[in-house]
């Protein structure tokens, strides 16, 4: 389990860069006709100004939701067609509670204003796909960590290994 959440927090962690990365580059115009980029409004909605608390913010909670991801699908998550389909099933599940329902709460409107106020609209659609994708590459990345933690055993140095590999393998008969 432990493994689970470390790898998790890690893959959540590399996700959340990338998905960081989009984000830094989208923006949307607000009712008054100023364009404000998305990553900067990650950190508004935590009493922050700046691009450094928008990123910080965003981070952290990458990070929490990939070991969320760990602890409920670590088990199931063995391939990258797994990894893909629990990942975005995942991201969407986040977009959900997130980008629904908790986002409206604190900016004072109701559940579910984003599909339909139309200056949000197509942020939030623009939301979902990041999230899908973020989920989707969340997964494949703790399947990648798995399978490189497989390879490497952690008792072994790098002489043992280097010696194991040079040693001819017996045949099975």
């Amino acid at each position: 389990m432990i493994s689970h959440l470390k790898r998790g927090a890690l893959a959540g962690l590399i996700a959340g860069a990338v998905f960081g990365l989009v984000l830094q580059l989208a923006s949307f115009r607000t009712p008054a006709g100023n364009r404000v980029l998305m990553m900067q409004v990650i950190g508004e909605m935590q009493g922050f100004r700046g691009l450094f608390f928008g990123w910080a913010y965003h981070l952290f909670d990458c990070t929490i939701m990939g070991t969320v991801y760990g602890v409920l699908f670590g088990a199931r998550t063995f391939s990258y067609k797994e990894a893909l389909k629990y990942g975005a099933l995942f991201g969407v599940a986040c977009w959900i509670l997130g980008g629904l329902f908790l986002m409206p709460i604190f900016f004072g409107m109701s559940l579910f204003s984003p599909n339909t106020l139309e200056p949000i609209a197509p942020v939030a659609v623009q939301s979902l796909i990041g999230h899908f994708l973020f989920g989707g590459l969340l997964g494949a990345t703790f399947v990648g960590l798995g399978n490189r933690m497989k390879r490497v055993k952690p008792s072994e140095t790098p002489q043992e290994r280097h010696e194991e590999e040079r040693e001819p393998r017996s045949k099975a008969s």
